[in-house]
């Protein structure tokens, strides 16, 4: 597991996803989590029926909060959904923060509303783009968690199986999609 510890507030920023994507998977040292696999969020873990997240999100979860995502009830898209918030990159956040400085101002609040209006409508900005590929990219950790290696191997309980050439493969996938969101910021 990931270990969770106190990064700027637990901003999402490049290095925070660096960090993690190395703690996941390490190029230099080669040492890796070993990240299970199976079908969650719509369906229970054929392993461990008290698993609610594939890992690789329940590892950013865990990083960013320190808690479990199971103690906090949270799903998968309530993960992606706060990590695009701490990032900076959720556009309705940023509407909200530039409503709260312009309230600051000696101006009327109609002003304030066709100023904020003026930037929501219209063209895409850098930043929507930005974060819809950001949130896209995350969105990928389950299938990329659990598409890669051996996904068939069980004991004769039905336990998965799955080898160290498996696990390492998962490692990878999952750290090189946290390397692509962490080049975004």
């Amino acid at each position: 597991m990931a270990k969770a510890k106190s990064h700027k507030k637990n901003v999402v920023d490049s290095k925070f996803l660096t960090d993690l994507a190395d703690e996941i998977y390490n190029p230099k040292d080669k040492s890796f989590l070993r990240l299970c696999t199976g079908t969650l969020q719509n369906g229970p873990d054929p392993v461990c029926k008290t698993r609610t997240m594939h890992c690789g999100l329940g590892e950013l979860y865990f990083k960013l909060t320190g808690r479990q995502p199971e103690t906090d009830g949270v799903s998968e898209e309530e993960v992606v959904d706060e990590c695009v918030e701490r990032a900076g990159l959720n556009g309705e956040a940023r509407l909200e923060q530039i409503r709260k400085s312009l309230a600051v101002l000696d101006v009327p609040e109609d002003t304030i509303t066709e100023m904020v209006d003026s930037v929501s409508y219209g063209t895409e900005t850098p930043l929507s783009k930005t974060e819809q590929k950001f949130r896209a990219l995350l969105d990928e950790i389950p299938d990329v968690n659990d598409g890669t290696g051996d996904q068939t191997a069980e004991d004769d309980d039905g336990k998965n199986t799955c080898s160290e050439k498996d696990f390492l493969a998962r490692s990878k996938a999952v750290a090189g999609i946290l390397r692509k969101a962490a080049a975004l910021l």
